[in-house]
């Protein structure tokens, strides 16, 4: 494979994702030799498009690149949707037990609430999401990006409410979801849950 496509598959296994301006400044490379080299890859189904990052002046905004890989996980989306074809109820109840089922949930969680925040990272994550938490003046808020849903989120809305239901087991706490598949400053789309005081 061609060395600048080397550097660009190694640079989004390292970042998660990234603009052509982005990779063009670190590389060297003017941002139309990137887009070329992202056009094969993506043709070659290496690398996807997972957001926008809004242009600073004139122009198109920023299209972000990962890799496909991390896109999400065909395999997994099957299976949920198998899951939630089955269980006709979606009270939070039957969510509960869904959540429990789909993320291997033990119970109790104990420990304090950094020590649960950190275990619910642990445990997201192999399902194909990047989620991170942050310390907010009205308390931690959770961002999942990298859904692995986001292709039939619109078909199954209930799949937020079985995010919610895992972090509800881990963490103790009611958690509400403010941002579903919105943008952040880098362009990557995410979902924002917060534990509210």
């Amino acid at each position: 494979m061609q060395k600048t496509r080397e550097h660009i598959l190694a640079y989004l296994r390292q970042n998660h994702g990234a603009s052509s301006l982005d990779m063009s400044r670190v590389f060297g490379h003017t941002p139309a030799n990137v887009r070329h080299h992202l056009k094969i890859l993506e043709a070659r189904d290496l690398v996807v498009i997972v957001g926008e990052r809004p242009s600073t002046g004139r122009g198109r905004p920023e299209r972000i690149f990962a890799l496909a890989s991390e896109k999400g996980n065909p395999a997994l989306t099957q299976l949920v949707k198998q899951l939630l074809n089955r269980s006709g109820n979606k009270s939070s109840f039957e969510m509960r037990k869904l959540a429990k089922r789909f993320f291997r949930l033990k119970e109790p969680y104990s420990g304090s609430s950094s020590h649960r925040l950190a275990e619910t990272m642990q445990i997201f994550e192999p399902f194909g999401y990047q989620p991170v938490w942050e310390a907010t003046s009205s308390g931690p808020n959770i961002h999942l990006q990298r859904c692995p849903f986001a292709e039939i989120i619109n078909e199954h809305p209930e799949l937020c409410q079985l995010d919610a239901a895992g972090m509800k087991q881990i963490l103790g706490e009611d958690v509400e979801q403010t941002e579903k598949l919105e943008a952040d400053q880098e362009g990557l789309l995410r979902c924002t849950f917060i534990l509210p005081k």
